[in-house]
């Protein structure tokens, strides 16, 4: 006997049924496959808009993905204003303040430098040594003497 497997699917989850095993004509299977899965006379229905939680999270990601460091800053001054201790004692607020906040600001600032803006500024490597050397040097000595 020859064994006949359709699968058939509903909006969850597809359905695989063997002829054979069921005992049902494959033209019952065919029957049921169309009245499970109706074909749409109308092709602008297979255009409908997604349903609205996933418009609504959508549109969240992409106010997300555009405000991401507004978001979480403010989630920041919600919590230190929630427990103040959290960043007043147990951050010690001495070095987390000064140094550790220094250098992630510099971080930062380098990583968002490109890497053709480091190749112009080595073509130009006398220049930005005078000026380093003139703004570090010079100017400080010069406030250095006046204060």
């Amino acid at each position: 006997s020859i064994v006949h497997t359709m699968t058939m699917s509903n909006e969850r989850t597809p359905i695989n049924i063997n002829a054979s095993v069921v005992g049902v004509s494959v033209h019952a299977l065919h029957s049921l496959e169309n009245n499970l899965n109706p074909v749409q006379e109308n092709p602008s229905d297979n255009n409908a808009s997604p349903p609205l939680h996933k418009q609504i999270w959508s549109k969240c990601q992409s106010i997300y993905g555009t405000h991401s460091f507004l978001i979480k800053a403010l989630i920041l001054i919600l919590i230190a204003f929630a427990y103040p201790p959290l960043g007043a004692t147990y951050l010690a607020p001495q070095i987390t303040a000064t140094w550790i906040a220094v250098i992630f600001i510099f971080i930062l600032a380098g990583m968002g430098i490109k890497t053709e803006e480091f190749a112009k500024a080595f073509q130009r490597l006398p220049f930005n040594l005078f000026v380093q050397l003139f703004n570090f040097g010079v100017v400080s000595s010069i406030v250095f003497g006046f204060s």
